[in-house]
């Protein structure tokens, strides 16, 4: 396995002083900008008898001239096993040029590999690209074991991982708003306990999606109706103001789920729902709730044929559901029909009369 640290290095100031700086593993000295988070990291590795194998430098010519000697001489006197590997960039590098050569010099890694970002040096555009780097990586499968901050005001180095977490966390509720898909919230919030609110609302998550997926239509009402409980119980909930993960996820929740899945706050929501699935081309749930909800027991329709619950459907949607008519009928010992020319009028005139 093998540990690399990712450095966007700043230039060296001709006044700059040494300070001591405070970290969770015990005070570490820097004289310029990188130097303290690199010790922390040093530091924090070796607590896990850890090492740290290779550190790639974002280096502009400025910060070459005036800081890589005096940066890689601090480095090999804390750790002399570790490769200095400089990347020279231009002062003018863009977001999308940083991160190719940075991806290009950072790749192919093992599975085992591990990264540390670290956020402090350089401009406002690369700590940005370093903070999106490090979402790529995760996405990616690489573990990411910490993000670094020096701040030289408060004269500390943190952690930033808590930061990209919530980031993440953003990601999960976004995805879950969008598809349904439960997963990413499940894993932002395992570690979170003592919250059964926390623990109810991941419960109806799971059997909301599970429903939709498998067309479970005649569990559809209690899994809509846990799910706006669970909800209410997450906005209602008694949270720390120290638990920052569980504020945010609340507020996220709130505002975006209500957004993206207004269905939910509904009384009468099929219709919503249905536009939902839809929007998600889940073109086969869509067809199911039309046929199994819609429809009365004697097989009659309340308000006439359903064309109206679909009104929006688009030519390619159309093109997904005349499929899946066509492979019930071709299973069926029927024949394939796909000799419509207007697919939308295809859907409208011929299949919802006759689902």
């Amino acid at each position: 396995m093998r540990t690399t640290m990712i450095l966007f290095l700043s230039q060296l100031s001709p006044n700059a002083k040494s300070a001591v700086y405070t970290t969770d593993c015990g005070d570490v000295e820097g004289l310029q900008t990188n130097e303290a988070p690199v010790r922390y990291a040093l530091k924090r590795l070796e607590k896990n008898r850890q090492k740290l194998d290779r550190i790639i430098v974002l280096v502009t010519p400025t910060a070459r001239n005036t800081a890589l000697a005096q940066f890689t001489e601090t480095v090999k006197a804390a750790s002399p096993d570790t490769e200095i590997i400089p990347l020279d960039i231009s002062d003018s590098v863009t977001t999308v040029e940083l991160l190719g050569l940075t991806i290009d010099k950072l790749f192919p890694v093992a599975p085992e590999d591990s990264v540390i970002i670290e956020t402090t040096g350089g401009y406002r555009n690369a700590i940005n690209a370093l903070t999106l780097f490090s979402r790529f990586l995760r996405h990616s499968g690489v573990n990411v074991l910490f993000s670094t901050f020096s701040d030289f005001n408060t004269k500390t180095v943190s952690d930033t991982r808590e930061a990209d977490e919530l980031w993440e966390l953003l990601d999960a509720v976004n995805l879950f708003a969008v598809t349904g898909n439960p997963k990413g919230i499940s894993k932002a919030l395992k570690n979170v306990k003592g919250i059964p609110e926390k623990t109810e609302f991941v419960k109806a998550m799971r059997e909301f999606y599970d429903t939709i997926l498998c067309c479970k239509i005649s569990r559809l009402d209690s899994a809509v109706e846990k799910l706006r409980g669970a909800l209410d119980g997450i906005n209602n909930a008694t949270i720390s103001e120290n638990d920052s993960k569980l504020l945010v996820f609340r507020d996220l929740v709130r505002e975006i789920v209500a957004v993206k899945m207004a269905f939910i706050h509904e009384e009468h929501y099929l219709k919503s729902l249905v536009d939902w699935l839809l929007d998600n081309d889940y073109i086969q749930q869509a067809v199911t709730v039309v046929w199994e909800k819609y429809k009365q027991q004697d097989g009659t329709w309340p308000n006439g044929k359903p064309r109206h619950i679909l009104p929006n459907v688009t030519k390619e949607q159309s093109q997904k559901v005349r499929t899946l008519r066509n492979n019930f009928n071709h299973a069926n010992g029927g024949e394939l029909n796909d000799s419509a020319d207007n697919v939308k009028n295809y859907f409208q005139k011929t299949i919802l009369p006759n689902l």
